[in-house]
């Protein structure tokens, strides 16, 4: 049975092709006191991406199965979607590669008056909670 309403694997491909791309410049600003994760943005795009492909295949094959009002198990339903997710990725196997090659990213690290004001503010709080904490302990 064809579980994906005649959506072809290039169908897919497409789809995903098509969002992965909307977006080809990133910023990222990077804090200071935190580990740098050069790749954290357009990182969180391909996820991005890959989950919404994942919610896609899913409801596919919902909506096909409510159509033809078939039932499945839970555990197939799981399988069958894994078999689906990896013919689709096997099939463009650089897809991502290539993308990361085609964008471009701005970093931007924060001035140091920046950093002092959060710090600040940061020593403020902090004062604060200890305060508060110490007026509701007594």
């Amino acid at each position: 049975m064809d579980f994906f309403k005649n959506v072809t694997i290039e169908d897919f491909n497409t789809r995903f092709l098509i969002e992965l791309n909307s977006v080809t410049e990133f910023t990222q600003y990077n804090d200071p006191n935190d580990f740098f994760e050069p790749e954290q943005e357009y990182g969180n795009h391909i996820m991005r991406c890959q989950e919404n492909e994942l919610n896609f295949i899913r409801n596919t094959i919902k909506a096909n199965l409510t159509a033809h009002r078939i039932t499945i198990t839970a555990e197939e339903f799981k399988q069958i979607v894994q078999s689906k997710r990896e013919q689709i990725i096997a099939s463009r196997p650089r897809a991502i590669d290539q993308f990361i090659e085609r964008i471009t990213v701005t970093y931007i690290d924060p001035e140091q008056s920046e950093r002092e004001h959060k710090f600040f503010l940061h020593r403020y709080l902090h004062k604060f909670w200890k305060s508060m904490q110490s007026i509701i302990n007594h």
